[in-house]
């Protein structure tokens, strides 16, 4: 069997990309594997970093754009996504799509209102619809809920009557520098706008919109339009984004009044719908802890199977040290899922206030450019305290932190709404389980995929507040015993998610798959 592991940012060699690199260990045991990527794969730097085996795993460089990712996979037997948000569809249903967490669901009115009905009837016309054909990407996880075009974006509007009718395309911000959109149809330029750089409130609000009069051809009164504008990169901006990307569409708007059909672009008045294409032509969909699978059935009304990630049990040390590690990227809460090292800074800064002098806490994480700000930040808040920096350590550094360490704390989603903000909580805690299994006791967050893995008051302790954090640290800081009884707990508790049993139950999802040939789970691939 032939198997392919595809994943946007290998090069970054995180927790999704530990899961990507786990699971290819492990199809590699029955199959040949390869490493799909956009950018070139260095799987000796990534099996060091991460502590796992890659020998034998082979590379594809994918080119990006959309489309690529499908065909290429189309050469395997078994294709699996675990990718961060990918909107790639599966060539054929003997696939698997890892769900790290989902981006929320389309943005759109699921069902007209009772007005744009009575309006469509007394016009006689037909429903109004619009269908990205090409040079879209998927919609973006942010408050806005954009779709980036590549440069090129191709859209078919149904008109509900005969008759020009108008058509509205709303674009949103976060370009770097503005650029010209054409709107073109059959070759000819309809309207050019400007889109991106700086903006006023009212445009950043509503967007900056483009009205064209379209007249529909055929028997279904249909148009196709094509957006184009020059593209950027935003990791060649201080992103980590490196996709090119054109301009991005928030909505688009078809004829007035209440017989209109509006792909709304604004968030709060987004609705749940049904799964989309590219879910569709997954045989299955997996999560990575149950807190994510209920998001998965919240947000996108579809079922998936819970796989915990694959973790690489660590060495422990014969003496532990009196300190406290913390492990994951630097970046702040508004770039997305931070882990908090400002907050832990603060709270380890009260406990050294206290009089607790002999214990040093150490960051561990990598850190682009983007995240420069944030770690100047947290290096500030921790000047003249025992707090340790190791940015972009080694795997052999981190094993021996991780050896030494006698807590760890964990802070991703401290101080964030789990209802507006759910993708910045901790899905699963890779870091937290494998201090675990080095006897380290951790000290985590009560909330989302933290409490699956850490039972309270056994292998460690729940926080919700930097002073609980504070005093449950004393606590263990206090009881050598007790730090010692918790840290044999945690590592058995470790050992339950260990790659060995992530591979049983891997293969038991693969066994389950349906055929390349027969209808997956959700329906027959494709969209």
């Amino acid at each position: 069997m032939k198997a392919a592991v595809f994943n946007r940012y290998w090069h970054t060699g995180g927790g999704g990309e530990a899961y990507g690199a786990g699971l290819a260990h492990v199809l590699a045991q029955r199959a040949e594997v390869d490493l799909l990527g956009h950018r070139p794969v260095d799987t000796d730097w990534l099996a060091e970093r991460l502590r796992i085996d890659l020998t034998g795993i082979g590379t594809q460089v994918v080119p990006d754009r959309p489309g690529a990712v499908t065909d290429a996979a189309d050469d395997y037997d078994l294709f699996v996504n675990v990718s961060f948000m990918s909107g790639d569809l599966a060539p054929h249903p003997h696939s698997i799509y890892v769900v790290h967490f989902p981006n929320p669901p389309e943005l759109g009115l699921s069902k007209p209102k009772k007005a744009v009905i009575r309006g469509l009837r007394a016009i006689g016309g037909l429903p109004a619809a619009v269908e990205y054909r090409s040079g879209f990407f998927e919609r973006d996880s942010g408050s806005r809920g954009v779709r980036w075009t590549t440069g090129e974006g191709v859209v078919r509007v149904t008109m509900p009557a005969r008759g020009a009718t108008p058509v509205t395309f709303v674009f949103g911000a976060g370009r770097p520098a503005p650029t010209t959109v054409a709107v073109e149809a059959d070759g000819e330029v309809l309207s050019e706008l400007v889109v991106g750089g700086p903006v006023g409130r009212a445009e950043a609000l509503w967007g900056t919109s483009a009205t064209v009069l379209l007249d529909g051809d055929g028997p279904h009164n249909e148009r196709t339009v094509t957006l184009r504008s020059d593209t950027f990169v935003p990791a060649e901006h201080g992103g980590q984004d490196h996709r090119a990307l054109g301009v991005p569409l928030r909505g688009v708007r078809v004829g007035t009044g209440v017989a209109a059909h509006a792909e709304t672009w604004l968030p709060w008045l987004g609705t749940r719908g049904a799964p989309a294409a590219w879910q569709l032509s997954y045989g299955t969909l997996v999560a990575n802890s149950e807190f994510t699978a209920a998001w998965v059935r919240r947000w996108w009304s579809a079922d998936s199977q819970v796989l915990h990630p694959p973790v690489t049990m660590q060495r422990r040390g014969a003496d532990k040290a009196p300190m406290i590690l913390n492990v994951g990227r630097f970046f702040a809460a508004e770039q997305g899922h931070s882990k908090k090292q400002l907050e832990l800074v603060h709270a380890f800064r009260t406990l050294v206030d206290s009089g607790e002098h002999r214990w040093t806490l150490h960051l561990v994480g990598g850190c682009e450019a983007s995240g420069r700000a944030y770690l100047d930040r947290v290096r500030k808040a921790a000047a003249g305290y025992p707090v340790v920096f190791h940015i972009d350590a080694s795997g052999a550094e981190l094993a021996d932190l991780y050896a030494s360490a006698s807590i760890y704390w964990h802070a991703s989603g401290m101080g964030e709404n789990p209802e507006r903000h759910p993708g910045r909580l901790e899905h699963f805690g890779m870091t937290t389980v494998e201090a675990m299994s080095a006897g380290a006791v951790p000290v985590v967050i009560g909330l989302a995929g933290q409490t699956e893995t850490v039972r309270d008051g056994i292998d460690g302790y729940h926080f919700l507040r930097a002073a609980e954090l504070v005093a449950h640290t004393c606590r263990l800081i206090a009881d050598a015993d007790l730090r010692a009884r918790m840290g044999d707990s945690a590592e058995a508790r470790a050992r339950e998610f260990s790659l060995e049993a992530f591979g049983e139950r891997l293969w038991a999802i693969v066994d389950g798959l349906p055929s390349r040939e027969r209808p997956g789970r959700y329906g027959p691939a494709g969209p």
